[in-house]
């Protein structure tokens, strides 16, 4: 028995010196593996399956989180395997998490706006790999953690009540500092954390208050809509068929789109806009005009309508602006509360 414990014990400083010893080539392969992954759901699951991927995420992290904490692991022989993978877990789904939180911001928002938080998620996932012995320390964890869980209960409660409004948003943020309560309740006790609870207590204050800035400064996107398509056209018929000018995509993409209009003539905003099942949203195209005596831009007309989702290629709709001025213009597409979708920019000049 004796002979069989020793054995045992020796089989697993083995495995932990081969897990330490090839540390840095394991971890970029699950984020290679994990990144490409997210890339591939986020493309082809629908919403809800999102939601378990992500909630799946949140349960090995929390479970890996626990299992780290718990001091006495390593003398269940059934846990301390599991508690030496533990580490590699938590970074893949923690990765994974970050991953999927920026494929949201990406595609629910124009960089232009939504660019901070954007950076701050791509930094703490750079971070998550590049700097583990900081990031895999209990505080620094949780902070990340909880930013991630506020971004899912966000999106969850956006989807659950079908409604992008603030109280909505509030609420699932304060269901996401509940779960984050519990969460921090366990690890303080199975890690004996006493002395940074304070500490660990002012991250997730932090955290939700700036989520909660930057959702009332309009930083954060309107998650789950997401901007399938948006051309300008000179015409959009009845079954959304498109004349569009000709501009090359290397002018479009380096130095703006050019429009040439006759007077009189109307200009189209068509716009493809994705949202969930249930949800209706009412979406405003906001035409602006460069004020080049004043240096910046003008609102000229505030056109709503409505969409609802359940088309996977987007809600279609249009807008409509007749007798444009010359002059260098851009329409964004923004929610009733401010929070911009997407923004086309382009120059129009007048001729017969």
């Amino acid at each position: 028995m004796i002979l069989g414990s020793r054995q045992a014990l020796q089989t697993y400083k083995r495995v932990r010196e081969f897990l330490s010893r090839y540390e840095r080539w394991f971890m970029p392969t699950m984020l290679l593996m994990g990144t490409a992954f997210d890339v591939w759901q986020f493309r082809v699951l629908d919403l809800r399956e999102k939601f378990i991927v992500m909630s799946v995420y949140v349960a090995v992290v929390m479970g890996s989180m626990a299992l780290t904490a718990y001091k006495r692991a390593e003398e269940v022989p059934k846990l301390r395997y599991i508690k030496l993978v533990a580490p590699f877990a938590q970074q893949f789904a923690m990765g994974g998490l970050l991953s999927t939180a920026l494929l949201f911001y990406w595609f629910s928002g124009t960089f232009s706006v939504t660019w901070p938080l954007i950076a701050l998620v791509a930094i703490l996932m750079i971070s998550n790999e590049t700097l583990r012995h900081i990031v895999l320390r209990p505080l620094v964890q949780i902070g990340m953690l909880y930013f991630a869980l506020f971004s899912l209960f966000a999106i969850w409660f956006a989807h659950l009540f079908a409604s992008l409004s603030w109280p909505v948003f509030l609420a699932g943020g304060l269901a996401s500092m509940i779960v984050m309560t519990l969460l921090l309740a366990l690890l303080i006790n199975l890690g004996d954390l006493y002395k940074d609870r304070v500490r660990m207590w002012l991250v997730i204050a932090g955290v939700f208050v700036f989520m909660n800035t930057c959702y009332f400064l309009n930083i954060i996107p309107p998650i789950p809509l997401a901007l399938r398509d948006a051309t300008m056209a000179y015409s959009v018929t009845s079954d959304y068929v498109l004349v569009t000018p000709e501009e090359s995509w290397l002018d479009t993409l380096f130095f703006g789109e050019t429009i040439l209009v006759t007077p009189g003539d109307a200009l189209y905003a068509y716009t493809a806009i994705y949202a969930p099942d249930d949800l209706t949203a009412t979406i405003v195209h906001v035409w602006q005009r460069y004020d080049t005596d004043a240096h910046r831009w003008e609102t000229e007309h505030e056109l709503p309508f409505q969409i609802s989702g359940g088309r996977p290629d987007g809600y279609r709709g249009y807008s409509m602006v007749s007798s444009l001025a010359a002059g260098k213009w851009r329409v964004s597409v923004e929610t009733t509360t401010g929070q911009v979708l997407g923004r086309m920019t382009f120059t129009v000049v007048t001729g017969e």
